[in-house]
């Protein structure tokens, strides 16, 4: 599995920084650089994360944050980052 997802999975957590819901539309539109599998499998683990929510709305899905997403993720920074807070 390439690394992709990582940067994806940081994309998505700026957007729901500036924007208090997303919908999967708009982060393909806004994302083109990532494959819809990257954005897909990103929003996926963030979902398992507890980080995101999902909800469905009409034929798209809702992504709202539900974490305080200034939080260290230690697939991105190692896990002695996380150790330092």
């Amino acid at each position: 599995m390439g690394t992709g997802y990582l940067e994806a999975k940081q994309a998505i957590r700026e957007m729901l920084r500036s924007h208090a819901v997303l919908t999967v539309e708009d982060l393909l539109n806004a994302k083109p650089q990532f494959s819809w599998a990257q954005l897909f499998l990103a929003i996926d683990l963030l979902s398992r994360e507890d980080t995101i929510t999902l909800h469905q709305q009409g034929l798209s899905y809702e992504l709202r944050s539900i974490k305080k997403l200034c939080d260290v993720d230690p697939e991105l920074y190692g896990e002695s980052a996380v150790n330092h807070r």
